[in-house]
Order: structure tokens, then sequence, then C-alpha cells
């Protein structure tokens, strides 16, 4: 390794909110250089042309396009409410450490 790194073709960062409306993202593209710029998050906007969007923002012939999404987990809380179950971890799931989170709560 050569301690640079190397940025994808395409980087897209997304907060994937239950609210179609307030989901958001934003992109960051490699300049000629090699450094990449990154843009101003955006609405998510249609979930059927959400790929070929990406394609094209990315360019013809991208070799690597980097996808990163925070998305809620869980269960719906429609079905937790009619069943009792008051926390994800009751509901069954074994979770790997990394995705326990802090404990802490969340705000949204």
């Amino acid at each position: 390794m050569t301690g640079r790194a190397v940025c994808p073709a395409l980087l897209l960062s997304a907060d994937w909110s239950t609210t179609p409306a307030k989901r958001r993202m934003a992109f960051a593209s490699r300049l000629g250089d090699g450094r990449c710029l990154a843009g101003a998050p955006e609405a998510v906007g249609p979930l059927d042309t959400l790929l070929p969007r990406i394609e094209r923002r990315a360019g013809p012939g991208a070799a690597a396009i980097l996808i990163g999404l925070d998305h809620p987990i869980g269960v719906p809380l429609a079905w937790a409410r009619q069943t009792g179950v008051s926390a994800s971890r009751r509901s069954g799931r074994s979770w790997p450490s990394w995705a326990r989170g802090s404990g802490r709560g969340s705000s949204r």
C-alpha cells in the first residue's frame, strides 16, 4: 500500500429517512488529480430512477461507485405497537456489537 487513498469515480452518502420527502443524498466526484469534490445535499427523489441517475452522474466507464446509506433498522412502528414490541432488541434479532449503537437513544 502506498499510503495514498484512491477515491472512487463517485461517492454517494444518503440519509434514508422513513419519510420519502426527508431522504437526502450528497455526492463527491473524483477530480483529474485524484482528489474528491463534494457537493451539497439534495433530495433523493424517485426511487425508480435512482440507480440510472447515479450511473449518469458517475459518467461513462466509471470503474467504481461507493454508496453509503443511513437507513432505518428495526421493525415497522405499526407492527411493533400491535404486538407490544417496545425496542428492536426485543424483536428476536441478535445484532453484532458494531450495530447495537451507543444506547443513548435517537432524536429521530
